[in-house]
């Protein structure tokens, strides 16, 4: 999903959206779906009041590529349903575009909709995606990489390259810990941090996190006080070096509290730049690794992509 263009990034207008006529991209085999699962969507759409068209995803069409060649004829409303690939395939796909996006997770993890706090029942996240309320979130952009929730760089990376999908599906979060205890023997790296311009400071670091949002499988928060609107990106640095400090930092995070950890700290800001200092490290953009690299520019897009979430009223 690398973005291949210039990264300027058009702020949205004020679009509304178009339930009626929203164009539907299913992937039929996200998650635990199946050949059901498109006439389920259909059904309760339809019983939305919705008379659109809707496309499925295969092996050589991907979500991506629909929603490209759907906002070419015109549409200016999506509803996307799968998994968090699923999903990110079409953000990728509509940066830049007048386009709206409402999301049907069915996938095991369905992070984007956990951070946005979108209903995981079917019926109820179709009438979020098409009669919700639209909030424009913000982008992350690393190397040249968007990103709708986090990035990082060294361990976090390395699990996600390393970690099998059978186990994140049956374990979740509790995977990449278990993960992480193996890689306990690997030295740390260690990094030059400089957060908006400002003098860059030296951190030893298992891993560093950049979150536009910050949950992770199972809602566990790895990087706190993150929002999706504010213009602004937390950076969560993991200084585990043994067995206790791991153990140390495992407990906080599933007590919700990781930043009162003393093996854990917290920067803020709109641009970050990050240099390792011991050779290459693998990064990550929303769990899809990149090749390994000794820099890692981000930098904020605020309110740039606007998502349908539940109505407040």
């Amino acid at each position: 999903m690398q973005n291949k263009t210039e990264p300027t990034v058009k702020i949205v207008s004020n679009l509304r959206p178009d339930p009626k006529h929203a164009v539907f991209i299913i992937n039929p085999v996200s998650g635990l779906g199946d050949a059901k699962t498109r006439f389920q969507i259909i059904k309760i759409a339809k019983e939305y009041g919705w008379t659109g068209k809707s496309y499925e995803t295969t092996i050589k069409l991907s979500a991506g590529d629909i929603a490209k060649r759907e906002i070419k004829k015109g549409t200016r409303h999506l509803v996307v349903c799968g998994g968090d690939g699923t999903i990110m395939s079409v953000l990728q796909a509509v940066i830049k575009r007048d386009v709206i996006v409402g999301i049907v997770p069915l996938g095991t993890g369905n992070l984007l909709a956990q951070n946005l706090k979108v209903n995981l029942n079917i019926k109820k996240s179709i009438n979020t995606a098409l009669h919700g309320r639209v909030h424009k979130i913000d982008l992350g952009l690393a190397n040249g990489i968007f990103f709708a929730i986090i990035a990082g760089i060294g361990l976090d990376a390395e699990l996600m390259l390393n970690t099998d999908r059978k186990a994140k599906n049956k374990l979740g979060f509790m995977a990449y810990v278990i993960g992480g205890f193996k890689t306990l023997g690997h030295s740390s790296g260690l990094y030059s941090i400089s957060v908006d311009g400002k003098k860059a400071k030296i951190y030893k670091a298992k891993s560093i996190m950049i979150a536009n949002m910050g949950r992770l499988l199972g809602g566990f928060e790895a990087v706190p006080n993150t929002r999706s609107d504010n213009g602004i990106l937390r950076i969560g640095i993991m200084q585990a070096s043994g067995l206790l400090t791991w153990i140390d930092l495992t407990i906080n995070i599933l007590k919700g509290n990781i930043n009162k950890s003393r093996h854990y700290q917290l920067l803020a800001g709109k641009n970050v730049s990050i240099v390792s200092l011991k050779g290459k490290k693998s990064f990550q953009c929303d769990g899809e690794t990149f090749p390994a690299t000794d820099k890692l520019n981000v930098e904020i897009y605020p309110q740039t992509l606007p998502i349908m979430i539940e109505s407040i009223n």
